[in-house]
């Protein structure tokens, strides 16, 4: 039996704004504090959870955004990346194309 995706739509918009808040709010905290691995935590939760409801209601540009911005953070958990300028731009450009999506 296939889901009616329409029934979670409102429900996924909300979510989608309360994880691209805590996104944003994560990357100035990071800026601050690059070493501050509960945020870079909650950073990469928030994107791996729009990588995947975005999956399962098909909304593949938020779910391919999630999932590149995802392997980012996981890049800097695993210490291939730094936070820096760059990075936080990309994350601010990412975000705002999710938010256009919506």
């Amino acid at each position: 039996m296939a889901i009616d995706r329409n029934l979670f739509i409102t429900k996924f918009v909300d979510e989608v704004n309360e994880n691209l808040h805590n996104i944003d709010s994560g990357v100035i905290k990071l800026k601050k504090d690059p070493e501050n691995e509960d945020v870079l935590h909650s950073v990469l939760r928030a994107f791996h959870t729009l990588k995947g409801s975005s999956k399962m209601l098909k909304f593949n540009t938020i779910e391919k955004i999630s999932h590149g911005m995802e392997n980012v953070f996981k890049g800097i958990k695993e210490n291939r990346y730094a936070i820096s300028k760059d990075i936080i731009k990309l994350v601010f450009l990412s975000t705002d194309a999710i938010q256009i999506c919506l």
